[in-house]
């Protein structure tokens, strides 16, 4: 980390109803070694569940999906994510927390569009999320600020991203 300009963390855990510790342990790891290094810098990705009363526009995903996630199939990664959230917030370095949607894969970036803390959409595509982590290294306009990433120009089906991030991995 020594000489490095920016952290951008991505940790990444599957669900799991056991507890995790991956979001604030690694966060702890983080900000101890961007303070012993003297970076200042730091772009954290965790998920636009965070938002507690954010709405999507769809009845069945807000309605069904999203608390059949949170609660239950991904309970206590959401909890540890929370937890990294306010070792990040907490602290004193530049940080700008990211908040995708459920993830989905795109050959290209594509013209995505950002908002403060949470987007009234459902999917973001990996390679919009890397180019806007990317960009948030030298861009001071989130500095200390939530803000959300959704791909806007198309979207998978919602069964595909459920399956694959919440019952395959977990396999």
């Amino acid at each position: 980390m020594r000489g490095q300009d920016a952290v951008l963390s991505t940790l990444d855990a599957p669900f799991s109803r056991h507890p995790v510790s991956v979001y604030s342990k690694g966060g702890e790891a983080v900000l101890a070694a961007m303070k012993r290094h003297g970076v200042q810098r730091l772009v954290c990705v965790t998920s636009s569940v965070m938002e507690r009363e954010a709405r999507t526009g769809s009845p069945f995903f807000d309605g069904v999906v999203r608390p059949l996630v949170v609660n239950t199939l991904a309970r206590t990664v959401y909890a540890d994510m929370r937890r990294l959230e306010d070792l990040v917030t907490g602290s004193d370095v530049t940080w700008t927390i990211v908040r995708p949607l459920a993830l989905f894969e795109t050959q290209h970036v594509t013209s995505y569009a950002v908002g403060e803390r949470h987007l009234p959409h459902n999917f973001t595509s990996r390679a919009d999320l890397a180019d806007c982590v990317l960009h948030q290294a030298a861009d001071a306009t989130w500095v200390r600020r939530v803000m959300a990433v959704a791909t806007t120009d198309v979207s998978p089906s919602l069964v595909a991203p459920i399956w694959r991030e919440g019952i395959r991995k977990r396999s």
